[in-house]
């Protein structure tokens, strides 16, 4: 239920079970391509290995979009830590890239069951017009962990390697779940549930669809620096990967605590689309990348646009949707956040394999820039929709 302030007990113990969630992935993820190579596998096989993991969080979101509606946010987030705590250790078994898929499947509901239900619940508990303020700083829990685990990460994996990442990496998943299963969560009651089914109605609005498909294409541009930028930047000599998404992390931090609240003042439209045009731009500045002093700036414009768009386009989405659809509405826009990544991971591999890398960052940007035009085209600023009755059409 929403308060008249952010800062209540149930939201900062669930932004620390978020970071918890997300230091275990981060810890780990940035590494995966050296692990993958490490059983024998190829270059092709790490871009299908990270990018089956959106892939299969894309395909589970409407089950769990609905999930959250029927069982509300605590029991699924709860499952989706679970895993999160499951995954890393199961990883120390795969002595194939078969293995690796199967388990990186498994890991990937778990970022379909915590993301959908924790971003429906921190809309829950914030007065609506602050939620664009309450998604900057709940999204910035990953933030400080993308910060700090990639380092950490590989400190403990040049230290004891693989078994020791994946151990820690399953003991910070666990620290997750007992702070979530500490929020006490208010649920609608079930007579506010649709019977028809929240996903097919959200489905059927134009303004989800359009911002789904935005995220989706700036989602790409990530799905391609987490696949291959690793690869992209020993190639071109140019600095750390890991410093990349220390500074990016950090600028996205400081700015989200600042665009929450001009995005909540001032309008989502006039904030969310100079951010994508801006992530385009700067996608294609990554072809000319050729120093580390320009890998860094790079990571500053990054963060200054993808910073922006996913926090405020996800309050845009919770304003424009009931209460009783919400989390079928943030699922299917999560979805297309995998979407985007899978895209981003499996397509850019194909391009870099046939163009090289220049050209599949390059693509991203011109795939972001549809994502506009499709956003500016399909959406428009309105009232916000913090009730709960039945689902108003566009």
């Amino acid at each position: 239920m929403a308060t008249d302030r952010i800062l209540s007990r149930s939201f900062v113990v669930l932004v620390l079970g978020a970071f918890s969630f997300f230091m275990s992935l981060w810890l780990v993820v940035t590494l995966l391509p050296a692990y993958v190579l490490e059983i024998n596998g190829s270059e092709a096989d790490i871009g299908l290995v990270l990018g089956i993991f959106a892939f299969t969080a894309l395909l589970s979101r409407p089950i769990v979009g609905r999930m959250v509606d029927r069982f509300g946010c605590k029991v699924v987030a709860l499952a989706g830590c679970i895993v999160f705590a499951t995954a890393p250790i199961l990883y120390t078994f795969a002595s194939s890239v078969t293995t690796l898929l199967l388990l990186r499947m498994f890991h990937g509901l778990g970022i379909s069951l915590f993301g959908t239900a924790g971003t429906t619940w921190v809309a829950n508990l914030v007065p609506p017009g602050r939620r664009a303020q309450a998604m900057g700083v709940y999204t910035n829990s990953s933030q400080v962990a993308i910060a700090i685990a990639p380092l950490v990460g590989a400190t403990i994996h040049a230290a004891g390697g693989f078994l020791p990442l994946f151990a820690i990496a399953s003991t910070i998943g666990i620290a997750g779940v007992i702070l979530v299963g500490t929020v006490h969560e208010d649920r609608l009651p079930d007579s506010h549930i649709l019977p028809g089914g929240g996903f097919r109605q959200a489905l059927g609005r134009g303004d989800v669809l359009a911002m789904s498909l935005a995220v989706t294409t700036a989602a790409a541009t990530w799905g391609i620096l987490v696949s291959f930028l690793p690869v992209y930047v020993a190639e071109r000599s140019a600095g750390q990967s890991a410093l990349f998404f220390t500074f990016y992390a950090i600028v996205t931090i400081g700015l989200r605590l600042i665009i929450g609240p001009m995005a909540d003042r001032l309008g989502r439209r006039i904030m969310i689309a100079p951010a994508m045009l801006c992530l385009a731009v700067v996608m294609v500045l990554f072809t000319t990348l050729s120093s580390a002093t320009y890998l860094y700036v790079l990571a500053v414009m990054y963060a200054a646009s993808f910073g922006t768009i996913y926090p405020t386009l996800s309050a845009f989405l919770v304003d424009v949707v009931p209460a009783n659809v919400r989390g079928s509405a943030i699922g299917v826009f999560t979805a297309g956040f995998d979407l985007g990544v899978a895209i981003g991971s499996y397509g850019g591999g194909l391009v870099a394999q046939w163009l090289g890398l220049g050209a599949a960052f390059a693509a991203a940007g011109v795939f972001c820039l549809i994502g506009v035009i499709v956003f500016l085209t399909g959406t428009k600023e309105g009232a916000q929709n913090s009730g709960h009755g039945a689902l108003a059409h566009p």
